[in-house]
Protein backbone atom coordinates (compact mmCIF):
# COMPACT_ATOMS: atom_id res chain seq x y z
CA UNK A 1 0.00 0.00 0.00
CA UNK A 2 1.49 3.13 -1.09
CA UNK A 3 1.45 5.92 1.70
CA UNK A 4 -1.10 8.06 0.16
CA UNK A 5 -3.80 5.37 -0.35
CA UNK A 6 -6.47 4.77 1.96
CA UNK A 7 -7.46 1.57 2.51
CA UNK A 8 -10.47 0.47 4.97
CA UNK A 9 -10.25 -2.34 7.72
CA UNK A 10 -13.19 -4.33 9.54
CA UNK A 11 -12.13 -4.44 13.11
CA UNK A 12 -15.15 -6.03 15.48
CA UNK A 13 -17.67 -2.60 14.60
CA UNK A 14 -15.93 -0.02 13.57
CA UNK A 15 -14.30 0.77 10.59
CA UNK A 16 -10.54 1.67 10.47
CA UNK A 17 -8.84 3.91 8.40
CA UNK A 18 -5.16 3.28 7.71
CA UNK A 19 -3.14 5.99 6.35
CA UNK A 20 0.21 4.56 5.57
CA UNK A 21 2.51 6.56 7.36
CA UNK A 22 0.25 8.84 9.06
CA UNK A 23 2.58 10.13 12.33
CA UNK A 24 1.62 8.21 15.80
CA UNK A 25 1.76 10.45 18.88
CA UNK A 26 2.75 8.75 22.42
CA UNK A 27 -0.05 10.06 24.74
CA UNK A 28 0.60 10.24 28.46
CA UNK A 29 -2.82 11.97 29.31
CA UNK A 30 -6.01 10.15 28.10
CA UNK A 31 -7.43 12.52 25.12
CA UNK A 32 -10.91 13.23 25.18
CA UNK A 33 -12.26 11.09 21.76
CA UNK A 34 -10.75 8.05 21.20
CA UNK A 35 -11.08 4.23 20.11
CA UNK A 36 -8.65 1.66 21.34
CA UNK A 37 -7.79 -0.47 18.39
CA UNK A 38 -5.63 -2.81 20.12
CA UNK A 39 -3.01 -3.90 22.70
CA UNK A 40 0.57 -3.67 21.03
CA UNK A 41 3.75 -4.85 23.24
CA UNK A 42 7.55 -4.99 22.65
CA UNK A 43 9.89 -6.65 24.82
CA UNK A 44 12.35 -4.89 26.40
CA UNK A 45 15.50 -7.14 26.26
CA UNK A 46 17.43 -8.46 23.18
CA UNK A 47 17.89 -12.06 22.70
CA UNK A 48 20.98 -12.13 24.84
CA UNK A 49 20.12 -10.00 27.40
CA UNK A 50 20.60 -6.49 26.74
CA UNK A 51 18.13 -3.70 27.61
CA UNK A 52 16.53 -2.07 24.78
CA UNK A 53 16.89 1.67 25.13
CA UNK A 54 13.28 3.78 25.85
CA UNK A 55 13.50 5.64 21.74
CA UNK A 56 13.91 2.26 20.88
CA UNK A 57 10.83 0.70 22.55
CA UNK A 58 9.01 3.76 22.02
CA UNK A 59 9.32 3.48 18.30
CA UNK A 60 8.51 -0.46 18.63
CA UNK A 61 5.18 0.63 20.08
CA UNK A 62 4.42 3.58 17.72
CA UNK A 63 5.23 0.81 14.48
CA UNK A 64 2.86 -1.34 15.63
CA UNK A 65 0.30 0.65 16.10
CA UNK A 66 1.06 2.04 12.90
CA UNK A 67 0.84 -1.44 11.60
CA UNK A 68 -2.96 -1.34 13.04
CA UNK A 69 -4.14 1.69 11.96
CA UNK A 70 -3.86 3.88 15.20
CA UNK A 71 -2.70 7.23 15.70
CA UNK A 72 -1.57 7.14 18.59
CA UNK A 73 0.12 5.20 21.73
CA UNK A 74 -1.59 5.63 25.53
CA UNK A 75 -2.06 3.74 29.21
CA UNK A 76 2.20 2.57 28.52
CA UNK A 77 3.21 -0.11 31.39
CA UNK A 78 6.96 -0.94 31.66
CA UNK A 79 6.60 -4.34 33.12
CA UNK A 80 9.97 -6.48 33.80
CA UNK A 81 10.56 -8.11 30.76
CA UNK A 82 7.63 -6.22 28.08
CA UNK A 83 6.18 -3.08 27.62
CA UNK A 84 2.42 -2.88 26.71
CA UNK A 85 0.27 0.09 25.58
CA UNK A 86 -3.00 0.81 24.39
CA UNK A 87 -3.24 1.53 20.23
CA UNK A 88 -5.67 4.24 19.56
CA UNK A 89 -7.24 6.08 16.97
CA UNK A 90 -7.98 9.91 17.50
CA UNK A 91 -10.84 11.38 16.16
Amino acid sequence: MRGDEIQRLKSTDAIVIRTGHAPVKIYEKTPMHYQVIGSISADNYSLIGMEYSQDSLMRELKKQAASIGANGVMHIHQGLTQTTAEAVFIK
